[in-house]
């Protein structure tokens, strides 16, 4: 099942981009040109760091990506934007904040307003079942990556990851800076709601300062996000060997740090279908516990 939704991905791009009204969502984001929070929970979280990576270089705009309880905790008092990411928009914590003072925008798949807030719809066109939606993740980034580089169409292909030899893991550590965070957000969510490994990310000059301790002393998976192949990238891959066999390198030659990015969320993919073919570690039709209902449907206060 992982195949054929990884395998149909691409088409699903450009059908869902054909199908949605990109004008709409380009022209009220476009239009924001004042601080502003971005918000979504889950695997819309990717796309809602992706979305504040994007309006920060394209719309030259302060932006911060926060929780929904961090929403309610912190003094919002100097932004005037509240946008919200939910393939949905039933999350309940999403609707909780459509009722902010914060001009409020949702870019969602569902087709009506929650409250007062401006609805930035997309489509998509052939949506799979799974536990770990690619498509609900994988649509939205397009659709935004669009917007950055003012195009109606992509022509990314899900790019091959050829002779990997890892090991099965149960720590998962991920390497990564400012430039490749959606990457980084997209594996921890996916390996940690899948229950497939526990995750730990670190920043890369986090690991001059001992973080590199917990990963000596784990049975792990080290993935190192690399855009830029900096002085220290090439330091840091050179001393992880020493420490780590198992070691996944993901890089890009992208310059542009924004596509780079969306490229190595790509790159993920073909990672996910070698682990599911190799090892049988399973995202779409997850066996989760018994409690994650009774959490995930909890409709109470928030803080």
């Amino acid at each position: 099942m992982l195949e054929e939704i990884i395998n149909s991905l691409e088409e699903n791009i450009t059908s869902s981009l054909t199908a949605t009204n990109l004008n709409n969502i380009f022209n009220h984001l476009a239009a924001i040109t004042k601080p502003s929070l971005i918000c979504g929970v889950g695997g819309s979280n990717v796309v809602s760091n992706f979305l504040e990576k994007i309006l920060n270089q394209k719309n030259n705009i302060i932006v911060q990506n926060i929780s929904v309880e961090d929403f309610f905790l912190k003094n919002i008092s100097s932004y005037h934007n509240l946008i919200l990411v939910s393939y949905s928009g039933q999350n309940h914590g999403i609707k909780s904040l459509t009722n902010s003072n914060l001009n409020t925008y949702l870019l969602t798949n569902r087709k009506t307003k929650i409250s007062n807030e401006t609805l930035l719809n997309y489509t998509i066109t052939n949506h799979h079942k799974s536990f770990i939606s690619l498509d609900d993740t994988i649509i939205p980034l397009s659709i935004l990556l669009c917007y950055y580089l003012n195009t109606y169409k992509l022509n990314f292909k899900i790019p091959k990851l050829d002779n990997l030899s890892l090991t099965p893991f149960t720590n998962l550590n991920i390497i990564y800076d400012e430039s490749s965070k959606t990457c980084a957000t997209f594996l921890e969510t996916t390996f940690i709601e899948s229950g497939t490994s526990s995750v730990t990310l670190h920043t890369k000059y986090s690991l001059c300062h001992g973080r590199t301790n917990i990963i000596s002393n784990q049975d792990s998976l080290v993935i190192y996000l690399n855009t830029q192949n900096t002085e220290l990238d090439q330091l840091l891959i050179s001393e992880l060997h020493l420490i780590s066999s198992n070691f996944l390198l993901l890089e890009t030659k992208e310059k542009d740090l924004i596509i780079a990015d969306y490229i190595l969320v790509l790159k993920s993919l073909s990672l996910l279908s070698y682990l599911n073919k190799t090892y049988n570690y399973e995202f779409v039709n997850v066996k989760y516990n018994k409690i994650v209902p009774t959490i995930y449907n909890y409709k109470g206060e928030l803080i």
